[in-house]
């Protein structure tokens, strides 16, 4: 049997003159030297030595340039022996990464470097030797850990479930929000990345989403390698290419909005890369390097503006960007209302019981009440001016609640003839204790209205009513496939109406404050 001919390997060479394989002799012998990207496009080069043939071959010493690599002893039979390097550092080959030795019986070994790439020591993986190559999301994973670990370079993870899981602990007060490599974050409490939830809405409340922010601590000259997501229910790792550049300069912070648990639209801040980007609609089948484009719709727009001090206006300009990368079920704000007119001024005033002044429509607010009431007069200012305010500014009630939304309980209101009051109804019932409303109560709003115009309109007058829970909104999280909105339609029987002291007893009880007796008035005055 001929013995096999023993060489020297280099890890620190490369092909020369910038090409992608060379051969070189040492040790008595020639390796073939070949150098590809792996994974492809990860930004990590491996750099492959064989024998020129292809033939196994036996390794007599490694070498890391002129120090030998005493970690590193192959057997006799070998048909290749890999080192990775960072694409930033193989510029000079400095600081490699790891090792993976290929033996005759198809046996992989991986060996990962210590400072320095002189010594080293078994990659912590369930199986060595393994029968396969480590590969795809696996091997680029192991090198991304590394790379922070060696290089001070730290991969951003946008991944879904790792932002919410950090960002759930950072809620609850605790200091292990952060991660970046097993080296320097073992237990998830020293990692050099740190990730928070923070919510952005408009000033007026109107609508909300959520954004993770993940900043790196750039002490002692760290820096981000590249922006990175597992896709949910993928088995890939997505590099985010921003406009061109894998390996943003300088950037510390990225802030992501979430669609179906995968980013969708990022702010970056740092350096030249600093704006708004969004994922590319459509990706070529296999493809995990995604070309991220600006959005210049957002320019001048923050994240810390849109949690500060969001107008209306900033946050459709988001819900715009967020659509165009179809994230659907966001909501926009609803248009702008007019202001009501302000009341005239007259000399026919009144003083009520509060010594408050009072209008003339509160005035005559408060003579009609009294007729219908069997009184001379009512002269409970608050309950007069809370009504009148509840008529007259309902507008800024429909704008907090959403034009939208008021809209879609109008398309199925039911109308209903009211005839006059039945003076010997019983009284009405408190409100529950568990908080939800009995049909007759959230029907006083209605009976009232009809009291008011059946002076002038007369028994039979057609009113559209509307009714809205004490705690009415719409909420909406981020992209979300559903609205939710606590709208109730109420049918108007006339054996509902109550009497018109029943009516003033129930509501001297219990003021005027229930959000759904101010809707029916705003919508019963203003549909008339």
């Amino acid at each position: 049997m001929t013995a096999l001919p023993a060489v020297t390997i280099d890890i620190q060479r490369s092909p020369s003159n910038g090409k992608e394989s060379d051969t070189y002799t040492s040790g008595g012998g020639s390796v073939s030297l070949n150098k590809i990207e792996d994974p492809p496009e990860s930004g990590f080069l491996k750099f492959i030595h064989t024998s020129p043939d292809g033939s196994p071959f036996k390794v007599s010493e490694v070498r890391y340039g002129a120090t030998p690599a005493s970690d590193l002893n192959p057997s006799d039979d070998i048909q290749h022996l890999s080192v990775w390097y960072w694409k930033d550092t193989a510029v000079d080959m400095t600081n490699p990464l790891l090792i993976e030795i290929l033996q005759g019986d198809n046996r992989y070994t991986y060996k990962s470097a210590k400072a320095g790439g002189t010594s080293w020591q078994p990659l912590p993986i369930r199986q060595s030797p393994r029968p396969n190559p480590l590969t795809g999301k696996t091997l680029e994973t192991q090198l991304d850990g590394l790379n922070c670990s060696l290089n001070q370079a730290v991969t951003f993870n946008l991944t879904f479930e790792l932002s919410s899981s950090l960002s759930d602990k950072h809620k609850k007060s605790r200091d292990d929000n952060t991660y970046c490599c097993s080296t320097h974050c073992p237990q998830g409490t020293s990692g050099r990345v740190t990730v928070k939830l923070n919510k952005v809405s408009c000033k007026q409340n109107h609508r909300s989403a959520d954004y993770y922010r993940h900043k790196i601590n750039t002490v002692n000259g760290r820096k981000v390698a590249a922006i990175k997501y597992d896709p949910t229910g993928g088995s890939t790792r997505n590099r985010i290419n921003l406009n061109g550049h894998k390996s943003p300069p300088s950037v510390t912070t990225v802030y992501a909005f979430y669609s179906g648990q995968n980013p969708k639209l990022i702010y970056v801040y740092g350096g030249t890369a600093t704006g708004w980007y969004k994922k590319p609609i459509t990706i070529s089948n296999g493809d995990t390097d995604e070309v991220w484009t600006p959005v210049k719709d957002l320019n001048g727009i923050t994240p810390d503006y849109l949690t500060e001090n969001t107008e209306c206006s900033s946050w459709t300009a988001v819900k715009k960007a967020l659509t165009n990368v179809t994230c659907s079920g966001c909501p926009p704000c609803p248009l702008p209302q007019s202001p009501p007119p302000p009341l005239a001024p007259s000399s026919n005033i009144d003083s009520g019981a509060s010594g408050a002044v009072v209008g003339p429509i509160v005035g005559l607010l408060g003579t009609l009440l009294g007729a219908l009431s069997g009184a001379s007069k009512v002269v409970n200012t608050e309950l007069l001016e809370n009504l009148v305010g509840s008529i007259l500014y309902g507008s800024d009630l429909a704008a907090t609640i959403g034009i939208e939304a008021l809209g879609a309980a109008l398309e199925t209101t039911l109308s209903y003839p009211i005839s006059a009051p039945n003076p010997g109804q019983a009284p009405l019932d408190p409100p529950r204790s568990d908080g939800q409303a009995e049909p007759s109560t959230l029907l006083l709003p209605t009976s009232m209205a009809g009291y008011f115009f059946v002076g002038s309109a007369g028994s039979g007058h057609i009113i559209e009513s509307i009714s809205v829970e004490k705690e009415a909104s719409l909420r909406s999280d981020v992209c979300s496939t559903e609205a939710t909105s606590r709208f109730e339609d109420l049918p108007i029987h006339d054996e509902n109406i109550p009497s018109p002291i029943n009516f003033m007893n129930w509501i001297n009880r219990y003021g005027f404050d229930d959000l759904s007796i101010k809707m029916n008035i705003y919508t019963l005055v203003n549909r008339r």
